[in-house]
């Protein structure tokens, strides 16, 4: 696992978050304290997630929404990395499915995999402040990711976009 997911870090970072939610803080401070903690930490996304910050202008996703999907991304493309290899696609491709490409069977097995995730054991888990333990070493674990970030499923041809983009 890469460590943009290590539990530690996602723990410090909810703890951080959580502090400086209790305190009022400017956005000429916010800036400061985004740049002394990049300093101690090299991901300015999830720094800007733990902050809570940059609301975007109207019509515009915010520079929030926009770090959480950058991670809900990476966090999907390890899943398919890790998960959902080629080799494995052109095995059950000639089983079960007729799809085009080894990568369209990736994204679609993701989506559904995802899907079925997202409503049959995230509502379970949602509330957790860490990834539960027995999600640790499966795809689970960057479901559950994934879904702490953007709440939602998604399509397949979302996910092959996301698969064909580079990080």
């Amino acid at each position: 696992m890469s460590a943009l997911y290590d539990q530690a870090m996602v723990s410090d970072l909810q703890l951080l978050n959580r502090v400086l939610r209790s305190v009022s803080i400017s956005p000429d401070d916010e800036h400061k304290v985004i740049e002394i903690l990049r300093r101690v930490c090299a991901n300015d996304d999830a720094l800007k997630i733990a902050l809570g910050s940059a609301v975007g202008r109207p019509g515009e996703r915010s520079q929030l929404y926009r770090a959480k999907e950058k991670l809900r991304n990476e966090a999907l493309r390890d899943c398919a990395k890790n998960f959902y290899s080629t080799h494995r696609a052109v095995d059950y491709r000639h089983e079960f499915y007729s799809v085009t490409s080894s990568l369209d069977f990736q994204a679609m097995m993701i989506s559904k995999d995802l899907r079925t995730y997202f409503t049959d054991v995230w509502p379970r888990y949602k509330g957790s402040e860490v990834c539960p333990d027995r999600h640790l070493g499966k795809a689970d674990f960057y479901f559950w990711t994934a879904l702490r970030l953007i709440p939602r499923a998604i399509g397949p041809d979302q996910i092959e976009t996301i698969l064909t983009e580079t990080s």
